[in-house]
């Protein structure tokens, strides 16, 4: 019996060696390495999308995002306006409210003052349910052409 307990003892000794563990750093290093930080996981979830079943997460974003961003009642008190694309860079944050980043046209003169006007648009607009990437919030570059006729 003696032995057998001795051969225990030294069999775990040695086994004990044999499972080395790696650094916490080196595991959250080698993690994030390998995450791909270009996308995401959830696209931010407005609340009619909650209750589509049918429709595909992107689908329901979109036709939401266009519901819910009219801005005909902006641009139209800028009727005088030449014929443009805008290309509106807007995030939504985090915390789930919109902001706009930056209006690229090629008359930028023009356009100030309907930046501005956007801008505060943006910012009074309703917050949805944030972007997640690995069940953590994070912010999501948009960019949206806006005609002008």
């Amino acid at each position: 019996m003696k032995l057998i307990m001795k051969f225990c003892l030294l069999l775990l000794c040695f086994s004990c060696q044999q499972f080395k563990s790696e650094p916490v750093e080196a595991i959250v290093a080698k993690e994030t390495q390998q995450i791909n930080w270009q996308s995401i996981d959830q696209l931010p979830k407005f609340s009619a999308c909650d209750q589509s079943v049918d429709e595909s997460q992107i689908e329901c974003f979109q036709k939401a995002m266009y519901q819910s961003i009219n801005l005909d009642s902006v641009i139209s008190t800028y009727s005088h306006l030449e014929t443009d694309t805008l290309q509106l860079q807007i995030i939504i944050l985090k915390s789930g409210h919109f902001q706009l980043e930056s209006i690229e046209t090629k008359n930028t003169g023009q356009v100030q003052k309907l930046s501005n006007q956007l801008k505060s648009y943006f910012s009074e607009l309703s917050p949805i349910q944030p972007a997640y990437k690995r069940g953590i919030p994070v912010d999501l570059r948009l960019s949206i052409p806006v005609i002008i006729k």
